[in-house]
């Protein structure tokens, strides 16, 4: 597959970092910028990954976060409604080293929580999940979704078109990862777990209008990647498309998403750093239903760390990256497996974590988590209304 870029990055003004005065406090030499308007800090934390949104009815968002001090760590939610932020408030769940959390809409104004932790018990990272009330009071959780003495290590999630929510992980008893799937009812209650791979790493999902899944996943030991078609919780279908990612000892696999455009297009990303700290993404392309996808091809510099929208609904795949050359975020568009366009939105913007894209009706969400030097990261979003 060859990508095809027609449209350059839009370059932002003043463009170059003044180095600042040195009062107390220091002010930061490179302040981030967007080109869409106001960059709006949520909180500061210890923590790599950036807020998780859940795009709610009435122009409502829901927007979940991890903060961490010298106390320990708070997973904490705020609502955008009438274009304002609410008070931050710290959701009763009590953690102990929370990370990778995601949040989806969930029925009646209620967010679905999803995230990694330790157990207590076991203190093996274990899946969990939560419903949260429109008034931030929980529902139903935490709830474990993955076995006692199971150690996670990825998971994918998808929402259904009933409003449930699927969720696939990849996780491990002994030495040998296997993937399992459940289901989420519209009140927060998991289904009975569903075995569906053996041998599976880092899966990702798709989802479908009439409620079925496609699942993509590496397979542990041999070389592959499998795309297997799911309906109800039935394993219909299961193959082989493409080959995995060349890697070094040294690489390390930091993600895999997937997405679809309007024609039937299926993308998988993958993220990960070289032995040698280079970041890359490597994308592989074709048919949902075909058996035969391009090999996987490493995007153009400066492209890095890409995260696709999550949204079954979007004609063109929009996916959030990074710059490895000038420390910029910004969002590229794909259609029928390639390039269309680009844009680079903010300026001084270093992460740890790929950036996320989000859609609502009426805007088009960008969120990170900017680390600094000394000091928690900053958890920041910048927004474009439609037609801006």
């Amino acid at each position: 597959m060859r990508l095809l870029l027609s449209a350059f990055f839009i370059l932002l003004t003043n463009a170059h970092c003044t180095a600042a005065p040195a009062p107390t406090p220091t002010p930061d030499p490179c302040p981030v910028e967007s080109a869409w308007g106001d960059v709006l800090t949520l909180a500061r934390a210890g923590l790599a990954a950036p807020p998780a949104l859940a795009v709610l009815p009435d122009q409502q968002i829901a927007l979940a976060y991890v903060t961490s001090d010298g106390t320990g760590a708070r997973q904490v939610m705020r609502r955008w409604i009438n274009a304002a932020l609410t008070e931050p408030i710290t959701l009763t769940l009590p953690p102990i080293q929370p990370r990778a959390q995601t949040a989806f809409p969930a029925l009646a104004g209620g967010v679905f929580v999803l995230w990694i932790d330790l157990d207590e018990t076991s203190r093996q990272p274990g899946l969990f999940s939560a419903l949260i009330a429109p008034t931030s009071e929980i529902v139903r959780g935490p709830l474990r979704l993955s076995a006692e003495n199971e150690r996670v290590y990825d998971y994918a999630a998808v929402r259904s078109p009933d409003g449930s929510l699927w969720v696939a992980w990849s996780g491990a008893r002994t030495n040998e990862a296997n993937l399992t799937l459940r289901r989420i009812d519209n009140d927060g209650r998991p289904g009975q777990p569903i075995p569906l791979a053996a041998d599976a790493l880092h899966p990702a999902l798709i989802g479908a209008d009439d409620g079925s899944l496609w699942v993509l996943y590496e397979q542990g030991t041999g070389d592959g990647v499998i795309r297997a078609l799911v309906y109800d919780g039935t394993l219909i279908e299961s193959a082989r498309i493409a080959g995995r990612v060349s890697r070094t000892p040294g690489t390390l696999i930091h993600s895999l998403y997937a997405a679809a455009d309007a024609t039937g297009t299926g993308y998988l990303f993958w993220n990960l750093t070289r032995d040698d700290g280079r970041r890359e993404t490597w994308l592989s392309t074709g048919s949902l239903t075909g058996f035969a996808w391009s090999p996987p091809e490493l995007l153009p510099a400066p492209y890095a760390w890409a995260r696709p929208l999550n949204d079954p609904a979007q004609r063109a795949v929009s996916a959030a990256v990074s710059s490895t050359e000038d420390q910029a975020l910004g969002i590229v568009l794909f259609n029928q497996g390639q390039i269309f366009a680009a844009e680079m939105v903010t300026r001084c913007t270093p992460v740890i974590d790929p950036p996320a894209l989000y859609a609502s009706p009426d805007a088009l969400i960008l969120a990170w988590s900017r680390p600094r030097q000394n000091a928690p990261a900053d958890l920041q979003i910048t927004l474009r209304q439609n037609g801006g």
